[in-house]
């Protein structure tokens, strides 16, 4: 100690380097941290805890699972939705990690918003101060069970109209004003009153008439009338059964469940079994069905009352069975004569944007008549035991297969629709054929046959080894010939037999002479070709093969042989319009390249311009006195060079008249001709 004088009193003070004091003030700050129970202080949340470290992976793919059934199929929510900010997860809690075997990708865990007492401000505690009370605390967090794919707390999930929506077809963007009507939910079963329909005349489309716009809104009222307005509408129709959201509605009715009742039908079909009520809707279909036979055009009414003979025949008593059979096999027969009709247009068609659209026809038809098959029960097995019917089945198929790639905006919604019906329809038939494998050969011999003439089977059809759905035979010339019995698609030698492998179908090439055509192809019998059309198209028997990257086309006419060169190689050759515009084919027995113009590159025309053998080189004239300079050429490059300012070398046409001795030089670009 040492004296100090502070206002004439003397004081006495302690140095600063006074060993006692130094370790008197480090004792008054020590610290020590809390230490906190791991487990909740709650007996049922510390169980609980203790299972979540280790829970039995079966119990949680099953917790997973039902959340997502009920959450995610059946769209229902919440009741409340709380996002906790912080989070502190039993995953990631360090204490208990060692202990931690439950897998840390489930969707269900613990979460706790609470902090652990370790992670707060209070975590250290002066020890001069401390009981054990205050260093051994419980455990700070509270838990709660956590959906971790929608980031909050689990509560109590209520159901939503979510599901009524999903399970309601689509209806075309023109009618989206029709679809409050056509959607029946749990919570209002009847559906939209007839005075509500009145209400929104306003909404009616313009494509639709007012009346009939009423009719279509007013035919789902009421699910223990509906099918009386159906009948109602077939005996006196105020609707157009030919229009997609006609069909659209009458398969929403028809299918729906609707309320449950006391008995196995639900209290919405119950009409059905009404042996009366059956007679007229056979008698009234039938009529609906006989005024349309001889119209192809009509496809979409075709569909609606074979949609209606089906579900009709899945409830009327047994003695309407075969009689509802005979119709449904009277709409089978109609789709598939149109169907060919059809097809016999294809082929005759030279307009593209004609035949495209008669393929896109083709298609829904097909799909039509495959419809036909989706019966119920036990009605599936009667029918395809009948090897010609089944074959219409087969040949369906294939066309489907080969022109599903076909789009079409106005008939999306439709044609999506019967697209999932026939793919159910083909898992169901499956199943038939492969236990049944002698009518699978008398169906698939008839059906293949019709669609491939040359086809002559030497073996009878196998389930092909290590399949479930793929059946094979041989064919004349030790061909291999694979059919998919789910899918249509049919194989020779591995390749498909009426459509070119998509990696043909999407090269420059053949999108520039057949845009999006689909061919009709066989095996083609041409050194290094590998196909050939069926049928003559343009007047030519097109081949086709690949060479590296090229696509190799030749056309074959009384004879004689044009092959396609790649335009890849005249690139830098000749200006761009040359090689983009034009087909360049090389005539084999003249000896001469050819280019046609893309917009008919089939037909010949005198004005054509050719390359041609001259003066040991090759020449590109146009009528024999009109001659193109080429860019490469010193002559060229010289007067590319003055007109460089206007437009590159390769966009420049250098043209020579050899009769008035003049040269012209044209930009294209420009358009000043």
């Amino acid at each position: 100690e040492y004296p100090q004088e502070e206002y004439g009193i003397t004081v006495w003070r302690h140095s600063y380097a006074c060993v006692r004091h130094g370790y008197l003030s480090k004792a008054n700050n020590l610290q020590i941290q809390v230490h906190e129970w791991p487990l909740p202080k709650n007996t049922l949340g510390a169980q609980a805890t203790v299972f979540e470290l280790a829970v039995p992976p079966i119990f949680s793919e099953w917790r997973d699972i039902t959340l997502y059934l009920i959450n995610d199929v059946l769209l229902s929510q919440p009741s409340g939705v709380h996002h906790p900010n912080p989070s502190y997860s039993l995953r990631a809690y360090q204490p208990l990690d060692k202990f931690f075997r439950t897998r840390r990708d489930y969707r269900i865990h613990l979460v706790s918003e609470a902090k652990p007492n370790v992670v707060t401000h209070r975590r250290d505690k002066p020890i001069q101060y401390c009981t054990d009370s205050d260093v051994c605390v419980n455990n700070g967090l509270r838990y709660q069970y956590y959906d971790g794919n929608q980031d909050c707390f689990l509560g109590e999930l209520l159901p939503t109209e979510g599901l009524s929506n999903i399970c309601t077809f689509d209806l075309p963007k023109r009618a989206q004003a029709l679809k409050r009507f056509l959607v029946r939910t749990w919570l209002k079963p009847e559906g939209e009153t007839p005075n509500e329909v009145i209400a929104s005349q306003s909404d009616c489309p313009e494509y639709l008439s007012l009346s009939e716009y009423k009719v279509l809104a007013e035919l789902p009222y009421g699910y223990n009338i509906q099918w009386m307005s159906i009948l109602t509408q077939l005996a006196m129709p105020k609707i157009d059964f030919n229009k997609t959201e006609t069909a659209i509605f009458l398969l929403q009715t028809s299918l729906q469940a609707g309320p449950r009742s006391s008995t196995s039908t639900r209290c919405t079909h119950l009409r059905l079994k009404d042996r009366e009520f059956g007679h007229q809707m056979l008698e009234h279909l039938t009529k609906s069905v006989s005024h349309i036979q001889e119209n192809w055009e009509s496809y979409t009414a075709l569909f609606s009352y074979t949609l209606l003979a089906s579900r009709l025949l899945s409830q009327v008593p047994s003695e309407l069975s075969h009689a509802f059979l005979g119709l449904l096999e009277k709409c089978r027969r109609i789709s598939y004569r149109w169907l060919m009709t059809i097809l016999g247009r294809v082929q005759e068609t030279t307009n593209e944007i004609r035949r495209s659209g008669f393929l896109k026809t083709a298609l829904t038809i097909a799909l039509i008549c495959g419809d036909s098959f989706n019966v119920y029960g036990g009605f599936l097995p009667v029918i395809l035991a009948d090897a010609k019917q089944a074959s219409m089945l087969v040949e369906c198929s294939i066309i489907i297969y080969n022109n599903a790639s076909l789009k079409s905006e106005a008939e999306a919604t439709l044609r999506g629709i019967l697209f999932d019906r026939w793919n159910y329809t083909m898992h169901r038939v499956c199943a038939i054929l492969v236990e049944q494998n002698h009518l699978a050969s008398s169906c698939l011999d008839l059906a293949i046959k019709r669609h491939w003439r040359a086809f002559q089977p030497t073996a009878s059809w196998t389930l092909a080894a290590e399949t479930s759905y793929w059946f094979e035979t041989t064919s004349h010339g030790h061909l291999q010939v694979h059919y998919n019995i789910l899918t249509g698609e049919l194989l020779v030698n591995g390749l498909p037999l009426t459509r070119l492998p998509e990696q043909y179908e999407r090269h420059d090439d053949y999108e520039r002479l057949f845009r999006s055509l689909i061919l009709n192809v066989m095996p083609s019998n041409l050194p290094g070709m590998r196909f050939c059309t069926t049928q003559e198209f343009q007047g030519h028997i097109v081949h086709f093969g690949m060479q590296d990257q090229d696509l190799l086309v030749r056309l074959e006419v009384n004879e004689s042989y044009l092959d396609l060169i790649p335009s890849r190689t005249l690139r830098e050759m000749l200006p761009h319009s040359f090689v983009n515009d034009y087909a360049h084919w090389y005539h084999n027995e003249a000896g001469i390249i050819q280019l046609r113009s893309l917009k008919d590159p089939w037909t010949s025309n005198p004005d054509d311009w050719c390359f041609v053998r001259q003066d040991g080189g090759w020449k590109l004239c146009q009528a024999g006195r009109t001659f193109l300079f080429a860019p490469s050429s010193s002559m060229a490059r010289r007067i590319a060079g003055i007109l460089s300012p206007l437009e590159a070398p390769l966009g420049l046409h250098m043209l020579y008249d050899a009769r008035k001795s003049a040269l012209e030089v044209r930009v294209p670009s420009l358009r000043l001709d």
